[in-house]
């Protein structure tokens, strides 16, 4: 079974530029700075764009997500791409993984309780 998975495209200063929405809808964040609305993004932002290497990626697995429209476990990955007119953006992939963790913790949590 494949997961699905969102490429979002960011400028540098974490404003949406493209999206293929296939996991959430992206209009009402169009123009807007997507590091608002996720703290994850916040927290690793500035770090990526001034130290990451054009076309590496870095990956952040199992980000757990309590918004509304994306409640669940996500892979995440970046990668600092050229965009228009030579500047620098970020490539944003988010993987849906929610099935597999949940199940992950499921069966952690009965080993554990197995344990007592």
């Amino acid at each position: 079974m494949s997961k699905v998975r969102q490429t979002i495209t960011l400028d540098q200063r974490g404003y949406l530029l493209t999206s293929c929405d296939s996991l959430f809808p992206t209009e009402k964040f169009l123009n807007k700075d997507l590091k608002e609305f996720f703290p994850f993004l916040e927290s690793v932002f500035v770090d990526l764009i001034q130290t990451l290497e054009t076309g590496r990626i870095i990956q952040f697995p199992k980000v757990e997500t309590k918004h509304i429209f994306l409640p669940g476990f996500y892979d995440y990955s970046f990668r600092l791409i050229r965009i228009r007119n030579e500047e620098i953006g970020l490539q944003w992939d988010v993987v849906d993984a929610t099935n597999e963790y949940t199940d992950l913790q499921t069966e952690q949590q009965s080993a554990h309780e197995k344990e007592l």
